[in-house]
């Protein structure tokens, strides 16, 4: 304030042209402060999925997870870099929503991955690599445009969690029902609309979910699941439920309520929550 007073006082004694020339000339360098001072602000550009990882590669190869969504990002990631295989100690995988269409065919290197999480991508196949990875525990895919699983799932030994849903599946994994380890598995929302007789074999199955599928009657191979503490069937076409008494350990089952009988359904399940 006190150097444009003094300015000021200056011009005072000027005439009018070099009054004019001073003013225009105070204007255009206080213009080009500004500028300056709003370039400077500019937030830079968020970086791609792979720039990411490439630059944890070089900071910390020995990470033990990457954990990420696509709120973070600024340009899709059609193929997931194959950087990610350099990461000897990585045990969790979690890129969500991240348009992602392909993963690395060698996934299966990365053999202390316990949990995967690739849930909103856009990715239609697994690499069959996918079953050397002895430790992984929770395979999460859905919302992504899957319809087949390789068959070297079957060797996932230590797999417990499965979720499989609002993908392109047509009809219900035969490979799965190898997985005798599965405690929780999420076919929800597909066009699956009956179950092979061998999920019986799914004997530590404690969570199915297959609601919003494409089952016109209760599946009856289910009732012979009889470690299933959680049961999800609504949306589907289903008009009529058989007993349910065999399953001792039921504890939460999620119904279309109005579409049946919710007294005799408490009589047969009185320890179950039905909602």
């Amino acid at each position: 304030m006190v150097m444009i007073a003094e300015i000021y006082l200056l011009l005072i004694k000027e005439d009018n042209n070099r009054k004019m020339k001073i003013w225009t000339l105070i204007f255009l360098i206080c213009f080009s402060n500004l500028s300056a001072q709003v370039v400077d602000r500019t937030p830079e550009p968020r970086k791609s999925l792979n720039s990411h990882i490439e630059q944890m590669l070089r900071e910390n190869k020995f990470t033990n997870n990457i954990m990420t969504s696509g709120d973070s990002y600024n340009l899709p990631s059609m193929k997931l870099t194959d950087s990610i295989l350099y990461f000897p100690n990585l045990q969790i995988l979690s890129i969500v929503g991240c348009d992602i269409k392909i993963l690395p065919k060698d996934i299966g290197r990365l053999n202390g991955l316990r949990i995967i999480n690739l849930i909103g991508n856009k990715i239609n196949c697994l690499p069959n690599s996918i079953g050397d990875l002895d430790n992984l525990t929770s395979l999460e895919i859905g919302v992504n445009e899957i319809d087949s699983l390789p068959a070297s799932v079957i060797k996932l030994k230590k797999l417990k969690t499965l979720v499989i849903g609002n993908n392109k599946f047509t009809t219900f994994p035969c490979c799965i029902t190898k997985l005798v380890t599965l405690e929780t598995l999420s076919i929800k929302s597909s066009r699956i609309d009956k179950m092979p007789e061998e999920i019986v074999n799914l004997i530590n199955l404690k969570t199915l979910d297959f609601s919003m599928c494409d089952f016109k009657t209760f599946p009856p191979e289910v009732l012979q699941l009889k470690n299933i503490e959680v049961l999800i069937l609504y949306g589907n076409k289903i008009k009529q439920l058989p007993d349910l008494s065999a399953l001792k350990k039921l504890r939460k089952l999620y119904i279309d309520k109005k579409k049946f009988d919710i007294t005799n359904l408490q009589k047969e399940l009185p320890d179950c929550d039905i909602q």
